[in-house]
């Protein structure tokens, strides 16, 4: 799969839907490079939903944002998520 906005597009919208399904929350916003496919891509995103709040290539200026607005709740899984992949995915040599 390419990095298209169209592809990217798709798998933004799948992984809002997981959130949603999985946690039962809804995704607000979403931050990615500024990449000129990131930039068509939060475009097409915002035309389909004008609700969502996106952010391009500030990923670092926001951290400390998503840390204070981020709860525990959610933290536990993210954490679950990292922890299985630093245990179980090894680097090739």
């Amino acid at each position: 799969m390419t990095k298209s906005p169209q592809n990217c597009k798709v798998l933004c919208l799948e992984c809002i839907q997981k959130a949603k399904d999985k946690f039962n929350c809804d995704v607000k916003v979403v931050v990615t490079d500024n990449a000129r496919s990131m930039e068509k891509m939060r475009k097409e995103l915002l035309d389909q939903d004008s609700d969502l709040i996106m952010y391009g290539c500030s990923a670092l200026w926001l951290q400390p944002f998503g840390r204070d607005s981020t709860t525990s709740a959610i933290t536990k899984h993210i954490t679950v998520v990292q922890n299985y992949f630093r245990n179980h995915h090894k680097p090739l040599a």
